[in-house]
């Protein structure tokens, strides 16, 4: 019992609440917590997933740079305008650190190689 006790307390889970729209044919995401921090995608499925890795991003960068993180607003207090729907999104933040450190890359540039055609970004690799 207690090495399952340890494993809970060595999470450090982050949930924020995302606000989505859809305008035109993309799906757009917000966190209306994090300034800046916001994607879309072609599918409901696709932003849901580019959600989390802005938000990861977002968080790993910030908290890297000694940025004050805000802490999340309430899911029912959020003030949502007609046609957005919102989502809990949450990301692992020792688990993030973990890989990053291992991998020692950004997490920005993976993301856009995994969405993006090679002539719709301009990137480097470092």
């Amino acid at each position: 019992m207690k090495a399952e006790k340890n494993w809970k307390e060595a999470q450090d889970i982050r949930t924020y609440p995302a606000l989505i729209s859809k305008e035109d044919n993309a799906y757009c995401v917000l966190f209306p917590d994090l300034p800046g921090c916001l994607t879309q995608a072609d599918t409901l499925e696709g932003a849901l997933v580019q959600a989390k890795d802005a938000l990861a991003g977002w968080l790993f960068y910030s908290e890297r740079d000694g940025d004050t993180i805000p802490a999340p607003t309430d899911i029912r207090e959020l003030k949502m305008q007609s046609g957005q729907i919102s989502a809990l999104i949450s990301v692992r933040m020792d688990a993030l650190r973990k890989e990053e450190t291992a991998r020692g890359t950004h997490i920005a540039e993976p993301a856009v190689l995994r969405t993006a055609q090679p002539s719709e970004c301009n990137y480097t690799l470092q």
